[in-house]
């Protein structure tokens, strides 16, 4: 996505937003005095106006379900194709038994601690409550490694497995052979033709701004307009309903998501990825969460700090990603940007 745009192709009026994108997390400890006279503000508008710092519209539309236990699992056909046949009269029927095999897609944690000091709770509060504050910035930090994670997660350390890790090997697709190849109709649609889990259809397409930029452009060369496409979602960390607009290829929503990299990667320099798949419990990418609580990001009563005269709020999100057939993801690899 171009700096100066929104998701429709238009001029956006900054990047600024009143407690809006997430954030880089602040300091464990509590606020400093001469923080926490930062939200003294008296005479200024209430609240923090955070910076976007990196564009992301996929995560909002990703799908939850709850589950009970302490991980996801699954059980996956590699192949049935070989299990049923046609018979005549009289012939021997194959007894071939359907080759499944479990998955378990694990929880990954964020936590953060949000800690006021008392006296500048008691003190500093005119009109941003402190705590409120340091509540809304601890938010944006763990949103800003939700969102990461579900790109670039490892399933190691803490982290969830994200979409790079869980494209099967058989699914990637890569048309560079001399040189990277740039953005292409043809590539989109060999793409998409991979992904074959609900029959064909596609529910989404994800690429970062870069890429974006080159498929606006190779539209309006040959093309003319770019189309657009209005997507509902609820947002799953505030749980509000809403709506944007998003560019599209064949009637498929395009999202743009700048955690995924420019790399290299086989030789190639300055290349991305461009993923497609479809959404659903038992057949596409999910989303999943612990049913107690049933939400994505917990806040913990106030506790009292035990050493020092403060308070403090602990946030946690406990989640991961799952994939349920293989055929629901598909990545082209070594797309070159200009």
């Amino acid at each position: 996505m171009d700096a100066g745009e929104n998701h429709s192709g238009q001029p956006r009026r900054a990047d600024r937003v009143l407690c809006g994108e997430y954030q880089e997390e602040r300091d464990m400890a509590s606020l400093s005095l001469a923080k926490a006279g930062l939200l003294s503000q008296s005479k200024l508008v209430q609240g923090i106006i955070a910076e976007i710092l990196t564009v992301d519209a996929f995560s909002r539309v990703l799908p939850f379900v709850t589950v009970e236990g302490k991980a996801l699992s699954y059980n996956r056909s590699l192949n049935t194709a070989g299990t049923a046949a046609w018979y005549s009269v009289g012939d021997t029927v194959n007894k071939t038994p359907a080759s499944i095999t479990q998955i378990t897609a694990n929880f990954g944690r964020i936590v953060a601690d949000a800690e006021v000091d008392a006296l500048e709770e008691l003190t500093m509060s005119e009109r941003t409550d402190q705590m409120a504050g340091q509540i809304q910035e601890k938010a944006r930090a763990i949103g800003r490694l939700w969102k990461g994670g579900l790109i670039n997660g490892t399933g190691s350390n803490g982290q969830i497995t994200g979409i790079n890790s869980l494209v099967d090997s058989s699914q990637v697709l890569d048309l560079a052979t001399t040189s990277a190849s740039g953005i292409s109709f043809s590539g989109l649609e060999q793409l998409l033709g991979r992904v074959t889990a609900k029959d064909g259809q596609v529910d989404f397409i994800i690429m970062n701004s870069a890429a974006l930029r080159d498929y606006r452009a190779l539209v309006r060369e040959t093309a003319g307009e770019v189309e657009n496409i209005e997507i509902g979602f609820t947002d799953p960390i505030t749980g509000k309903k809403g709506s944007m607009i998003v560019n599209s290829f064949s009637s498929i929503p395009i999202f743009v998501n700048d955690y995924i990299e420019t790399e290299t990667t086989g030789g190639f320099q300055g290349v991305t990825r461009i993923t497609a798949g479809c959404f659903g419990q038992g057949v596409g990418l999910t989303g999943f969460i612990p049913a107690k609580p049933g939400k994505l990001v917990e806040i913990s009563p106030e506790v009292v700090h035990q050493d020092r005269d403060s308070v403090f709020r602990r946030l946690r999100l406990i989640a991961g990603v799952a994939l349920f057939s293989t055929k629901a993801l598909a990545q082209w690899i070594k797309v070159k940007t200009s």
